[in-house]
């Protein structure tokens, strides 16, 4: 690896910016070989974050990097302290001719010495490079081309008028007229005007769809037996906006669910300004949303809802259970909702086995009003198991799962769990781990 510039490149653990990983004994291709006879060289770090040596060390990847030449590459950072992790042996790694920035006060090894590089150096021409390489004063010049010019030939291009372009509204009044606006391929807005919406069959929704209303205006919806009363298949896109939805005689497993079919392609699910209420299991809706295995969604956003009266599990994300590092969705946001008499799991996310490799889920919950909620057989009310990133901040929980656990983590591998500024009143424990941060909460 030579002669390569990384510009503020900012990624921790396994995504550092250089991540030197332990190998596995006996690997196969496709897992951990052991990383040996490998050259970096004459490579410029340019505000990045520490880079990651012999990472994901544990009781399986136990041999570090052997034989490793790191030579003449460049450290330029202000930020951070340190430069560097190191999570095993680094005696196989051999350092020489490269320069760190004097303002670093890590101790570093023979072969990375700390001397004054200014930010207005043409770090391409510090020192003697074996090829010709593009400069770091070029990178602005770059950036501004990037969305339009990079990429595979056969990627969409970034669109900056996208945003621009009109989509329909249409009025429904009725079901068919909801089936008839699904089955065409344009975008569509459908502004739901009845008080009443019977459904023989899911919405099926394959594109971006956004179903919206009249907050004020009580819709009742009801189904026969079914999975879904909204199902988003692959490519699909659902915002539920402004709707007022009384789900008494809603016979669906769920609410809303990504498809069962397990597609290849993303989907993204949102629900906003919307009051839900009147769900009931015992009708046969299980949960207000639930992601299926083998689907993922790029984002779930939950933002500015009122849940009430709801006998029923609510967000439920957590049927990938092969426990090879599979979730649900990427980017989850529930924020600035009110819960209130909520009977079942409010929010279980779970992602299994031990490879850190994967990215998700980054999970925020923050500023949600939790009152009077509860979840059945002395189950936790929230789960969060295997979650990369939660962000739990500034909510209030009270009179919550009084006499049993509020919210668990559990993990095996690394997380970066922060619960922050939240108040809690008369409710149920917190089943802590060792990732969890806490600051500034108030328990009453």
């Amino acid at each position: 690896m030579s002669n390569n510039i990384f510009y503020k490149c900012r990624g921790v653990d396994f995504r550092s910016p250089l991540a030197v990983m332990n190998g596995i004994p006996n690997s196969p291709a496709h897992r951990y070989v052991q990383v040996i006879n490998a050259e970096i060289i004459s490579n410029t770090f340019y505000e990045c974050s520490p880079m990651s040596l012999c990472e994901g060390s544990d009781t399986e990847r136990t041999l570090p990097p052997d034989n490793v030449t790191f030579s003449n590459n460049i450290f330029y950072n202000t930020r951070d302290s340190i430069i560097y992790k190191a999570y095993d042996d680094i005696k196989g790694i051999k350092f020489s001719g490269n320069k760190v920035s004097d303002k670093v006060s890590q101790d570093l090894p023979d072969g990375l010495k700390k001397t004054r590089l200014t930010k207005q150096d043409n770090f391409s021409k510090t020192i003697s490079r074996q090829t010709d390489e593009p400069s770091i004063s070029n990178i602005p010049f770059a950036e501004k081309e990037v969305y339009v010019k990079s990429g595979a030939p056969w990627f969409i291009k970034y669109d900056v008028d996208h945003n621009k372009k009109m989509i329909l509204l249409v009025n429904c009044a009725t079901t068919e007229d909801v089936y008839k606006q699904l089955e065409k391929k344009e975008p569509i807005v459908i502004k739901l005007t009845a008080k009443e919406y019977s459904l023989e069959k899911p919405f099926v929704i394959s594109k971006f769809v956004k179903f919206t209303g009249d907050k004020k205006n009580i819709i009742k919806l009801s189904s026969n037996k079914m999975l879904s009363a909204f199902i988003i298949s692959g490519n699909g896109n659902l915002t539920l906006d402004n709707l007022n939805f009384s789900g008494e005689n809603l016979k669906a497993t769920h609410l809303v669910s990504s498809d069962s079919s397990g597609f290849s392609d993303h989907y993204n699910f949102s629900i906003i300004n919307c009051i839900i209420t009147g769900l009931k299991s015992q009708a046969g809706c299980q949960n207000i949303f639930y992601a299926y295995k083998s689907m993922i969604a790029d984002s779930v956003v939950i933002h500015g809802n009122t849940f009430a009266n709801n006998n029923c599990d609510a967000i439920i994300l957590s049927e990938e259970r092969d426990d090879k590092g599979y979730y649900n969705a990427e980017k989850i946001f529930v924020s600035h909702n009110k819960f209130n008499k909520q009977t079942g799991v409010l929010l279980n996310v779970y992602r299994g086995g031990n490879d850190e490799s994967t990215l998700g889920p980054d999970l925020t919950f923050s500023h949600n009003l939790v009152t009077d909620c509860a979840a059945q057989n002395n189950e936790p009310l929230f789960y969060f198991t295997g979650v990369q990133v939660t962000n739990i901040f500034a909510n209030t929980f009270t009179n919550c799962n009084r006499e049993n656990t509020l919210i668990k983590y559990t993990d095996i591998v690394r997380a970066k769990h922060v619960f922050e500024k939240n108040n809690l009143i008369a409710s149920g424990q917190i089943e802590k781990d060792q990732f969890l941060k806490e600051k500034n909460n108030i328990i009453k």
